[in-house]
């Protein structure tokens, strides 16, 4: 969710924290690099539908190639559909599903490696709201929660693992 609203205003603020790169991840290539042109840190635009499951393992593999240094990782793509729940189309759902959930969980996971001791995880939840009952969001507030009990114990460096006191 690099090149609009929240995401955009991350890397801004994340341009003054003196970074060697940014990776933004987004669909749009073309915002990204107009976001980009206004940032002084390098940046590395990486194209990627994260709706898409071969989008996703493709920016995995870049990142376990790449084993970049993580000192940010921000998850705020996000996905929502509106209207009758009844009538949603199934791929609808599916898409908000991987947006939402999928790709948090997974590419969280594939940085997780290369984060060190120090290093952030901010994750914005997508508000689905059906009907009254908050969905997805639950389960990403839920893998946050036991992610951060974890990380408080264990900090994995490729296959070191460091105790830390907290993260």
């Amino acid at each position: 969710g690099a090149p609009s609203g929240i995401g955009a205003d991350f890397c801004r603020e994340l341009d003054d924290r003196g970074l060697e790169c940014i990776w933004m991840v987004s669909r749009n290539a073309s915002r990204m690099g107009s976001l980009a042109d206004g940032l002084s840190t390098p940046v590395r635009i990486v194209p990627c539908d994260l709706a898409s499951v071969a989008d996703r393992d493709s920016l995995r593999a870049l990142i376990s190639e790449e084993a970049p240094d993580i000192e940010y990782l921000v998850n705020c793509a996000g996905l929502g559909r509106f209207g009758d729940p009844v009538g949603m189309p199934v791929e609808d759902a599916r898409a908000m599903i991987d947006v939402n959930i999928s790709a948090v969980v997974e590419l969280t996971s594939a940085c997780i490696p290369f984060m060190r001791p120090g290093s952030r995880i901010i994750t914005l939840c997508s508000e689905t709201i059906i009907g009254c009952i908050e969905s997805d969001d639950i389960c990403i507030v839920v893998m946050s929660k036991e992610l951060s009990v974890y990380l408080q114990h264990l900090f994995v460096i490729g296959k070191k693992v460091v105790n830390i006191p907290h993260l």
